[in-house]
């Protein structure tokens, strides 16, 4: 295996012919070559991929020798007609019409950027080079510069369509596999925590009374982030909600959605809290049939939804009487945002649910084979467990958030029991109250004792 290189003669930038009077030559190094059955054979710019291009093709040809067809029929495919094919597989799969554009643009561009026209072309290194000149300042083929996100974004697609390619037996194995999602613990935007229960109530109990923003007014924000706490959800996940998605299996309450509308493009049926139900009950009220309960399916409804939950958490925290550090906002944990709902849903679970079960509730395909295969749980055990861990929480309980400040205390946790028993007092019966002091008994910690909390109510 050898490096092919060619000589180009060129005169103000442009290429001409060798004789060219002042012409300059240039040499360019199309990639690594070797002859298989007598023919010279182009393997590709990167080492390792040449390597592995190489021994598939002697491979293919050791079969050949002997009379048996290779099973690689498409490695030589013109890549537009591969693009294609992988497009139809993830049309018949159910997903979306923006995930199949979205999915084609990502490959349209890496493929062009490259000059890639058939499959033995591909490799990680082209995707990485498209990506680094996409992070520049003064990139020249993409009009917006890539972060991390969108560039990991582009390697997932990529990672994606090699690995069907390897699973079609269009190639022996997946030219992206060195293709890695580059992660960075330093990286703010990547650390997530989830909401503590005192985060998450106050935010509930004060969105409703926040502005509008993102075609929403204040209670229709609460309830989506309720959906979001409460189910698990993601946020393409509660664009897909309609007032029909709510159903109900033997007399609990189930959210149904389609397998187009989730993730990992399987059928959802998932258990929610009966306290959610009432939650909604408003905005199912207002929704006709067929329609979505939430507007978040225009082109940049989903980031400014997300956004919407950054600003509505800075305008609660304003509002809070000394609040305490990292309380609603980024903290050494990590940043909140959307996706923290889902954290949070998940952490709440595993304190009180086996991890099949939470593996179950919260939809992931990385569970172990054991879970995945052979676990069977009833809908009833699943519905109990939500009602349970989620159903419980003062989160949903009214009030207005001048009777519910969040009361920051340096003082013994006995002192912070009765500021926040008088801040709720004022909005709520004697059997809320007692509920309250429960809950912040559990939240402060069990050495609060009996007789305390009680005096506390009085």
């Amino acid at each position: 295996m050898r490096k092919k290189v060619i000589t180009r003669w060129a005169l103000d930038g442009k290429r001409v012919p060798a004789n060219t009077p002042g012409a300059i030559a240039i040499k360019e190094v199309i990639g690594w070559v070797q002859k298989v059955d007598g023919k010279e054979i182009l393997l590709g710019k990167v080492k390792e991929t040449a390597k592995t291009v190489l021994a598939e093709k002697l491979q293919a040809h050791q079969l050949r020798k002997h009379g048996v067809a290779p099973a690689i029929v498409g490695h030589r495919a013109k890549l537009p007609e591969a693009f294609g094919r992988y497009i139809d597989y993830q049309t018949a799969k159910g997903v979306t019409a923006n995930y199949i554009q979205t999915t084609k643009t990502r490959l349209d561009r890496v493929a062009e950027f490259n000059g890639w026209t058939r499959l033995d072309q591909i490799d990680g290194a082209g995707v990485e080079a498209f990506l680094a000149d996409a992070a520049k300042k003064d990139r020249k083929y993409t009009s917006t510069r890539f972060g991390r996100v969108t560039q990991n974004l582009h390697r997932a697609t990529w990672r994606a369509f090699g690995r069907w390619l390897e699973r079609t037996n269009q190639v022996l194995t997946s030219p992206m596999r060195a293709l890695e999602i580059h992660r960075s613990d330093s990286d703010s935007r990547l650390k997530r925590r989830p909401y503590t229960a005192e985060e998450a109530a106050a935010l509930l109990q004060h969105v409703p009374y926040l502005g509008r923003r993102s075609k929403m007014e204040g209670p229709h924000r609460a309830a989506l982030y309720a959906v979001a706490l409460a189910s698990g959800f993601r946020l393409a996940e509660c664009a897909q909600l309609r007032p029909e998605s709510l159903v109900w299996l033997d007399g609990l309450p189930f959210v149904e959605l389609p397998s187009g509308a989730t993730k990992n493009r399987r059928e959802a049926l998932q258990p929610i809290p009966t306290s959610l139900v009432e939650v909604l009950r408003p905005v199912m009220d207002t929704t006709s049939p067929g329609e979505f309960l939430f507007p978040l399916q225009a082109k940049t409804a989903k980031t400014e939804a997300a956004r919407s939950v950054r600003r509505d958490l800075a305008e609660i925290r304003k509002r809070l009487v000394d609040p305490a550090p990292g309380f609603l906002e980024t903290n050494p944990g990590g940043q909140l945002d959307f996706h923290s709902f889902r954290s949070t849903y998940a952490t709440m679970l595993a304190s009180t649910v086996s991890s099949a079960t939470l593996g179950k509730l919260a939809r992931h395909s990385n569970v172990q084979t054991t879970q995945q295969h052979y676990v069977r749980i009833g809908q009833k055990l699943l519905h109990g467990a939500v009602e349970d861990a989620i159903g419980g929480q003062v989160w949903f309980s009214p009030g207005s958030p001048d009777q519910r400040k969040m009361v920051k205390s340096s003082e013994t946790e006995l002192t912070k029991l009765k500021a926040a028993v008088l801040a709720f007092k004022g909005a709520a019966n004697p059997e809320e109250i007692s509920d309250f002091v429960r809950f912040l008994r559990e939240t402060f910690g069990a050495n609060l004792a009996q007789g305390q909390g009680e005096e506390s109510t009085q």
